[in-house]
């Protein structure tokens, strides 16, 4: 091959190279073209999807509940589904007698199943500790002598046949009467004064050691004795899938530490206990009694609901049962903790729970309202009753338009029918008067008074404002009165 033919054949090669560079320069501007479309493109994907996604949440927002913690999150429907019964629904034990009693049949046999031999012995103990204590003060040892174990079941026998009698506020010497109208059958086991002395007498607990034990313990005298019986109770008996736990006032008024006021309760004052108790049979499987504040030691437990629950749910855990118990111990806390191990759980809510959600207090709600929330674990329901306000509207409106009852009532009143209360202004005498909301029999005299109506008002029922917020509120009257 010649050099001509070299040149034109490298000519012809450059020529080629330089057609596929420009054909490649023009396929980049075409691709960049395309990519700032796809781009652009992409940008208004995004802004689609995050349109979407924005709905979505608010959509999902729309679904749940949150409580007042902001911390508690309840959905509106129901996330639970059918299928197999869970584990916790699943009562592991089965209720009725246990097999320690399956064999007891006779009124005494049963009676000693709870208080047996133990604790008779352990009282007649203790009793005759303290008759040996008080036994120099008797001149005669007769009217002293030592009880034994049949004489303590005899005792604690007169004692229930008085409760079945409903003779328990009957005088003593009515019950003992050789008239006629006694009961023959205490008369028959021992005299009046035996029973007066072993009453007095009667001891659960060494008094050697006594106040060594309520160093740490207010329960020191009892705490033995009443804690044998509480184990006689558990080992004697299964509950049934349903129990319950609340509080019983024991009446008694005389020397205690831990005795108890509770107005609400009949006999006001007393011993509080704490029980488990199975809610068709009415068998108490679980007691403790309420010394309030402890001394520090072993003994210094927890009160508050929470703690109480689980030592008094201790027997059953883990057995499949359901607790139903009022709003003084419910809380969510204390559901998921018996669902951990297996008990589930109905009660009442009180309003200042922070895991409720605040749309189940609004009062916009109708009449028989019912309003959900779940979590995988729990259901809360907020339910609207039906207020029988409608038939005694009409006489609290009367009430509340009367000018010849007290202030005071009016305005209760007027504030429960929604009637609108007109107060007429009077010209003021004197430099003071008698508080116009505060009942009579106060007699609250004061200096101050409405600049509206004239009434004298004392600080109680005055309320404080600057000039801009009350020129404010008179605009916004002089306003409605203009649109009416």
């Amino acid at each position: 091959m010649d050099e001509f033919e070299q040149n034109r054949i490298l000519s012809m090669l450059n020529d080629v190279d330089s057609d596929c560079s420009d054909e490649l320069g023009i396929g980049d501007e075409n691709i960049s073209e395309t990519e700032d479309h796809l781009s652009e493109n992409d940008e208004y994907a995004t802004e689609e999807e995050l349109e979407t996604s924005d709905e979505e949440t608010d959509q999902s927002e729309r679904r749940f509940l949150w409580g007042k913690d902001k911390l508690t999150k309840w959905r509106k429907d129901s996330c639970q589904t059918i299928g197999r019964t869970r584990s916790h629904n699943i009562n592991t034990q089965l209720p009725g007698p246990k097999l320690v009693s399956r064999d007891y049949y006779s009124t005494v046999d049963c009676f000693k199943l709870f208080c047996d031999d133990i604790i008779i012995r352990t009282i007649v103990t203790c009793t005759n500790i303290y008759i040996e204590k008080i036994s120099t003060n008797f001149k005669r040892q007769i009217d002293c002598r030592q009880t034994d174990f049949q004489e303590i079941s005899a005792l604690i026998g007169i004692l229930i046949l008085a409760g079945v009698n409903k003779s328990g506020k009957q005088n003593i010497l009515d019950l003992w009467d050789t008239t006629g109208f006694g009961i023959e059958s205490f008369h028959a086991t021992m005299s009046i004064k035996r029973f007066r002395f072993l009453l007095r007498c009667l001891r659960f607990d060494d008094i050697r050691d006594r106040e060594s034990r309520r160093e740490i313990d207010k329960l020191a005298p009892i705490r033995e004795v009443f804690e044998m019986l509480v184990h006689n109770c558990q080992k004697s008996y299964s509950v049934g899938v349903f129990v319950t736990i609340d509080e019983e006032l024991v009446k008694f008024r005389g020397k205690c530490p831990f005795k108890q006021y509770l107005p609400s309760k009949p006999g006001k004052y007393g011993i509080k206990i704490f029980a488990v108790v199975d809610s068709k049979t009415m068998y108490s499987l679980n007691m403790e009694i309420y010394p309030g504040k402890q001394p520090e030691g072993s003994y210094n437990l927890l009160n508050n609901p929470h703690p109480l629950v689980m030592r008094l749910m201790e027997p059953i855990l883990d057995s499949g049962r359901n607790l139903t118990i009022d709003n003084f111990f419910t809380s969510v806390p204390l559901a998921k903790d018996l669902l951990n191990r297996k008990i589930t759980l109905v009660g009442t809510l009180r309003k200042n729970k922070r895991e409720i959600p605040p749309e189940m207090f609004s009062n916009k709600r109708e009449e028989y309202d019912s309003s959900f929330g779940f979590t995988k674990e729990l259901t809360i329901v907020s339910y609207v009753p039906k207020k029988p306000i409608e038939l005694i509207k009409p006489a609290i409106a009367k009430r509340a338009a009367s000018t010849c009852l007290p202030q005071e009532i009016r305005i209760k009143a007027a504030r429960i029918s929604g009637h609108q209360l007109r107060i007429e202004t009077t010209e003021r005498e004197g430099s003071s008067g008698r508080c116009f909301f505060c009942p009579r029999a106060k007699d609250r005299k004061t200096k101050n008074a409405c600049g509206k109506c004239n009434k004298w008002i004392c600080k109680d029922h005055l309320k404080q404002i600057c000039l801009d917020c009350s020129n404010t509120y008179e605009n916004a009257e002089e306003n409605e009165m203009t649109n009416e």
